[in-house]
């Protein structure tokens, strides 16, 4: 019997890189895998190239004969597209692989669209009984990551029906904080089978554009996925997972794929605009720098004039008093550290700051506004901003086609991004990041004439999850009042009643600080921890942040839990049920989520149940909605947003009323039961043309 023993270098901790349990976990699983036996048969591949082993005509026969065999007995079938890139819109799709769950086990591989290796009426004819699986409502549909293969068919012009089932969704119930969910760990988890997914010398088959290579490699990944999907299925329930979890998390794939293809409207004069000003923005804020520091040529975004700046000698004399003391230090290199991340402790000084606030207004920039080389010279040049036209041409951006949000720009004008529903947390994901946008600037994402959006965000969500499955009496009275603000009972409990004698602007900022520190302390961090995501939330005002000192986060976390004791004993009853049984499950469907390092970390165990409980509620009523209003109003209707806790959906501006008054039905007023009694997690729909208004 082998047996595996992981070591960790001291000095991963001090490098505060990923958690050390991920990689001790990643190591066993990787050791005990190379410490079993070979590979097992699991199957053929038939591809249809003239190099086939037999043939291209017989290749083509028996490919035929299995698409027709599977499309006429309702087989479930397993689908793998291999394409140029993961822009789903622009790329290119190089070949497609099906194979069935039935026996004996055979995937059909072959090249189509984007590159031709066959006579044009076999590829016909081939894509042709593709499109009659595909499109057929009885044949089901397995897929690893269906948002992108689905949006990679329907991109390319397939109609797609059937049962879904997707064995990334399904590693997801399995254990959603896993590392790893690709289809090389999935399909090892549960086949044994060879390292299919890369050559003999380490390179990823993913790449290569040999025919042969490409389509036996396309081949297993379909077969392989079709395999899994019983052994998956069978571990999913003996994990205790309710089919209503498990049919939840199939919706949730399905509504990603279809916010994919739908994707984001742009005003692209509004977004013009809004990047002219934001560059004029940067423009003044380097100016304000260079001449606060009397230091003409000084690049706010150099390492070593950053270096320079904050730790060195000469500015640590008046006017500046900088000469900071560093608290991070490069890996490589072991210097000062003067990344966002390294200099937040130091927010309190107000050149930090103007430098955090020019560092931060650059890169939002460059994410949301940035275009082509030529575009952004031309902005500038029509600004007269000399010297960052100088400043650009020196140190040219990475990518020549602009940033992260004009790279997902289709050919349809709209911006799409992907959607990831089985991320480590409960929440969905997007990739480029549409859900951290500060909310000025999703102005610019405007919807056309005769269009509009309706939205709606959950009040208070995760705060009103926790206070009802803790059982916070106090809290909960507040909740259920009419107009009733937690927070404003948090900063009294905290400051005392002379809390009441600040003036409205100051109650007003006392108030944002307890709810940004409470939200982030809430899931028990330590204190140390909560300061610093404080500091990171770039959302906040650089301001607002620097007003957190770590001493007054320290109150408010003190006053927070002791006016409110109940959370933390929830925490530790939770920590007391996973030593016994190494799970937890929770409301509304009863998730269930292991544990399988021991103890758990407490401020994961404390947040888990939280953010997941949120998570089904907005997910499964997002579902419900998002396919009534596809019912009730086919193409004229359709869910592009999720954050977190809140949705955006676009429609026909004659259907907004109705629609708005679906949503306070559906979403608007959801009651969770706890110890303590119930509490409403309420939300209002606000209809409007644009995502910053819409919420």
């Amino acid at each position: 019997m082998p047996y595996c023993v992981p070591a960790i270098h001291p000095a991963y901790v001090l490098r505060q890189a990923s958690p050390i349990t991920d990689i001790i976990v990643a190591d066993l699983a990787k050791g005990y895998r190379i410490s079993q036996e070979g590979p097992r048969d699991h199957g053929e591949v038939v591809y249809v190239l003239p190099s086939y082993k037999y043939g291209l005509q017989r290749g083509f026969d028996a490919a035929c004969r299995w698409l027709d065999h599977w499309e006429q007995h309702a087989s479930w079938v397993a689908v793998d597209v291999e394409t140029s890139g993961l822009d789903y819109f622009n790329c290119k799709l190089y070949s497609i692989a099906l194979s069935a769950v039935e026996e004996p086990h055979v995937a059909v591989a072959f090249t189509l669209m984007d590159y031709h290796t066959l006579t044009r009426p076999m590829e016909d004819q081939l894509v042709w009984r593709l499109r009659t699986i595909l499109a057929n409502p009885k044949v089901g549909k397995i897929y690893h990551n269906a948002p992108f293969d689905q949006a990679v068919l329907y991109t390319k012009g397939f109609q797609l029906a059937g049962k879904l089932y997707d064995t990334m969704a399904g590693a997801h119930l399995v254990q959603s904080d896993a590392p790893d969910k690709t289809l090389g760990w999935v399909g090892q988890t549960y086949l044994d089978v060879h390292a299919w997914k890369v050559d003999h010398k380490g390179a990823k088959l993913a790449f290569t554009r040999d025919p042969d290579e490409l389509l036996q490699y396309n081949g297993e990944d379909a077969l392989y996925t079709a395999q899994i999907m019983e052994p998956q299925l069978e571990d999913i329930h003996t994990r205790g997972q309710p089919q209503a979890v498990i049919d939840l998390q199939i919706r949730l794939v399905e509504m990603a794929t279809r916010m994919e293809i739908a994707g984001l409207p742009i005003d692209f004069d509004k977004r013009r605009r809004m990047s002219l000003n934001r560059l004029k923005k940067m423009a003044a804020a380097k100016h304000q720098l260079r001449t606060l520091l009397d230091w003409p040529d000084f690049n706010p975004m150099s390492d070593d004039q950053r270096r320079t700046l904050l730790y060195g000698p000469k500015f640590a004399v008046a006017p500046w008093n900088l000469g900071l003391r560093p608290t991070q230090f490069t890996e490589k290199t072991n210097l000062p550290a003067t990344g966002a991340y390294a200099i937040i402790d130091f927010l309190e000084h107000p050149i930090v700051r103007a430098l955090t606030d020019y560092v931060e207004l650059r890169q939002g920039y460059a994410i949301q506004y940035r275009e082509s080389f030529d575009v952004e010279i031309a902005k500038m040049k029509e600004l007269g901003l000399d010297e960052e036209l100088h400043d650009f041409k020196k140190n040219p951006p990475k990518h020549e086609k602009g940033g992260a949000y004009q790279r997902a720009i289709g050919p349809d004008g709209r911006l799409h991004p992907k959607w990831n529903p089985f991320a480590k947390s409960a929440r969905f994901k997007s990739n480029p990041n549409v859900q951290n946008q500060k909310k000025k600037d999703r102005a610019f994402f405007k919807t056309a004439p005769d269009w509009t959006m309706v939205g709606s965000d959950k009040d208070q969500l995760e705060l009103r999850v926790l206070a009802c499955l803790a059982g916070v009496p106090r809290l909960l009275e507040e909740m259920r009042k009419p107009g009733g603000d937690p927070h404003l009972l948090a900063c009294v409990a905290i400051y005392g009643e002379r809390f009441w004698d600040y003036s409205e602007e100051d109650r007003e900022k006392l108030r944002t600080m307890v709810k940004t520190t409470t939200y982030a302390a809430v899931y028990m961090g330590l204190k140390i921890t909560v300061w610093r995501t404080i500091r990171e939330k770039k959302d906040l005002d650089p301001a607002l942040r620097a007003a957190l000192t770590f001493q007054e986060t320290c109150r408010i976390i003190d006053g927070y839990f002791g006016t409110f004791p109940e959370i933390e004993r929830y925490h530790h009853r939770k920590m007391e049920i996973i030593a016994q049984r190494n799970y937890i499950d929770h409301p509304p469907f009863w998730r269930r989520h292991y544990f399988p390092v021991q103890p758990p970390p407490f401020n994961e165990v404390a947040n888990r149940d939280i953010q997941s409980t949120a998570a089904d509620v907005v997910g499964s009523e997002m579902c419900e909605l998002d396919e009534e209003i596809r019912r009730r109003f086919p193409g004229e209707a359709f869910m592009i947003m999720h954050l977190h806790d809140q949705f955006d959906l676009e429609c026909k501006t004659s259907h907004a009323e109705e629609i708005a008054k679906l949503s306070k039905k559906i979403f608007g007023n959801t009651r969770l039961d706890g110890p303590c009694g119930p509490v409403y997690l309420t939300a209002s729909p606000t209809i409007a043309d644009n995502l910053k208004d819409a919420k």
